[in-house]
């Protein structure tokens, strides 16, 4: 897979433009997205501590995390960074 190699890239354009495409894929795919999610969250986890890219990273994760909470996604499963981990855990136990 080759977005990994982009979010650890030296340049910072190339990160900043990887983490516009998750934007863009987060925004129009939406939960279409959610089969590739655990793939795509070490890379976006990455990019949301990138001082180049950490704004845009983190809205397109902002767009996944809301759509969870709307019921729209499941991201059972996914480990979700800080809080987003623990409403999902709770969410699974109350869905069970």
């Amino acid at each position: 897979m080759l977005l990994p190699r982009l979010a650890l890239d030296a340049a910072r354009p190339v990160r900043l433009e990887t983490a516009r495409l998750l934007r863009a894929l987060s925004s129009r795919l939406g939960r279409r997205l959610a089969p590739h999610v655990r793939s795509l969250l070490g890379p976006w986890w990455l990019l949301c501590h990138d001082v180049a890219a950490s704004d845009v990273a983190a809205e397109a994760l902002q767009v996944l995390t809301d759509m969870a909470r709307r019921g729209e996604l499941c991201l059972l499963g996914v480990a979700l960074v800080g809080s987003e981990a623990v409403r999902a855990d709770r969410l699974a136990r109350d869905a069970s």
